[in-house]
């Protein structure tokens, strides 16, 4: 790989990440904060302890799927390519003929 093309993947993947991450411990927030509320006083250092655990558990598990997805193919039709028109045939190929085409 090139290195523009190295740095266009470290910058999707470490988005990827972040995106990952941030989403996560978003969604460790709220469920930390409802579960720590239900299993102990609200306010109290255990809801809390609860709710800081949910973040970083969830912020990493967010942070890891980030960061496989970024390992996915792309889109079709949005492939990298090292000619400019890849579904052209190269030059010199062109459609079979049929049954002549093979010598008897």
């Amino acid at each position: 790989m090139s290195a523009p093309t190295q740095q266009r993947h470290a910058r999707r993947w470490a988005g990827r990440i972040g995106l990952g991450a941030a989403v996560g411990a978003g969604l460790g927030l709220l469920a930390g904060l409802v579960w720590g509320s239900i299993a102990y006083h609200a306010g109290s250092t255990g809801m809390w302890l609860v709710v800081l655990a949910c973040v970083m558990f969830l912020g990493i598990l967010g942070a890891l799927v980030g960061g496989m997805s970024g390992l996915e193919s792309t889109d079709p039709g949005r492939e990298p390519s090292q000619r400019a028109e890849p579904l052209a045939d190269p030059e010199g190929v062109g459609p079979e003929r049929g049954d002549d085409a093979v010598p008897r």
